[in-house]
């Protein structure tokens, strides 16, 4: 690393092969526990260049976990929807319950945020925000996630 930038990352998803002892498979973390090992590792980098790789999974499937609620998964949503049975009030509840993990990321963020804003007069900082896709409530006919982007998307 000579010469390069200091780096480390905090990732909310992961791959859980079956040598760690667990069932193969994924675990997500939630925004705040992520955000909090960021800023952990974020002290412990030093150095005039550092970089520092920070991964969300939320807001994702099921709507409402992140933010310790109650929880709807849309696989049910689509499964509503194919049988012409999905009515305004399963799509107001799951999008009230994504909307709560929206404000959860929104909290999580914005602490990490300002901790970047603390730091500016030590450490120039740029920003890239990327995301895979969008969720749809019935917009174009197209519920969930991950299937297509809609102009709104």
């Amino acid at each position: 690393n000579a010469g390069g930038p200091s780096r480390c990352a905090a990732l909310s998803a992961r791959e859980l092969p079956s040598s760690f002892g667990s069932r193969r498979g994924r675990k997500f973390d939630h925004p705040r526990p992520v955000v909090a090992r960021a800023l952990a590792s974020l002290d412990a980098l030093s150095g005039p260049k550092q970089f520092l790789w920070l991964h969300l999974f939320d807001p994702h499937e099921p709507y409402g976990d992140a933010a310790g609620g109650q929880i709807a998964y849309p696989s049910r949503i689509r499964q509503l929807a194919s049988a012409q049975e999905l009515e305004r009030p399963h799509m107001r509840y799951a999008r009230r319950l994504y909307d709560a993990d929206l404000a959860h990321l929104d909290t999580a963020l914005g602490a990490f945020f300002e901790r970047l804003e603390a730091d500016e007069e030590q450490i120039e900082t740029h920003v890239l925000l990327t995301s895979d896709h969008g969720e749809s409530f019935g917009e174009d006919g197209s519920f969930t996630h991950g299937y297509r982007v809609s102009p709104e998307q």
